[in-house]
């Protein structure tokens, strides 16, 4: 899609309050790089593929875009995504960088494992799956955010 949609999705980020655009902030990004793999649930595909990573799901095609964003970002209109990220902002408001990083790879893993058919009746699984990955994360933390992310309909 191009460093023009990402800069309309950065901004609407920004008029809902979830980041203040800054490419300096080791925190912006890592938002940025989560809000953009979850937005996917909602039909927003700005063209990124992600990997598995320490901090969970990362796109290095990303990263290069929004290092690179500067009269696309200043010029961008966020009107037509402001409506679209609305369930995105309920699921991810006042949720800490830990909070995203557990629930990205949970959404990674989870659309793993749906490509591959085991998604339905193994949330356990997957739950295991991502506490093996993420240590410091305990099952029940996991399960709650997995079920936050199926109240806010980003996995079925």
């Amino acid at each position: 899609m191009g460093k023009e949609e990402l800069s309309k999705f950065i901004k609407a980020l920004e008029v809902k309050g979830l980041l203040k655009f800054n490419v300096e902030e080791f925190d912006v990004r890592f938002k940025i790089q989560k809000y953009v793999l979850l937005a996917k649930a909602l039909g927003i595909d700005l063209g990124y593929t992600y990997n598995l990573y320490i901090r969970g799901p990362y796109s290095t095609g990303l990263t290069d875009d929004y290092y690179s964003l500067d009269e696309e970002y200043s010029n961008a209109d966020p009107t037509e995504y402001l409506p679209k990220i609305e369930k995105l902002y309920n699921l991810v408001n006042n949720k800490d960088v830990e909070w995203l990083e557990l629930a990205g790879t949970l959404f990674s893993l989870y659309n793993t494992y749906n490509e591959e058919g085991l998604a339905k009746g193994n949330k356990e699984a997957i739950i295991n799956h991502a506490i093996s990955i993420k240590s410091w994360a305990s099952f029940d933390y996991a399960k709650n955010v997995f079920n936050e992310l199926e109240k806010y309909e980003f996995i079925s």
